[in-house]
């Protein structure tokens, strides 16, 4: 019987690793793994980043560090509640 909390065969590891390429992936790339869609507010992309890296994010850095990456689409959401968001994509760099 495996002790409580371990995987077996050296999961423990093998997640590891696949948590650390996630986070690499996402350290300096908007959405390389697509989990957004074609479009997206920058809101959504920022709470994306924060679950992959486990923190929270400054809002005004992270928008500096991903707008060179991202192209308005010049569509807005339809707001629930607040402000309308300007919607982005991926400009392809």
């Amino acid at each position: 019987m495996d002790p409580p909390g371990q995987r077996l065969y050296g999961h423990d590891g093998i997640v590891a690793r696949a948590v650390a390429d996630l986070r690499e992936r996402y350290r300096d790339k908007p959405d390389p793994d697509g989990l957004l869609g074609d479009e997206f507010t920058l809101l959504d992309l920022r709470r994306v980043h924060e679950q992959v890296r486990d923190s929270l994010l400054q809002p005004d850095t992270f928008r500096r560090a991903m707008m060179p990456f991202l192209e308005p689409t010049g569509a807005m959401t339809v707001a629930r509640r607040g402000r309308p968001a300007e919607l982005f994509r991926h400009n392809g760099r």
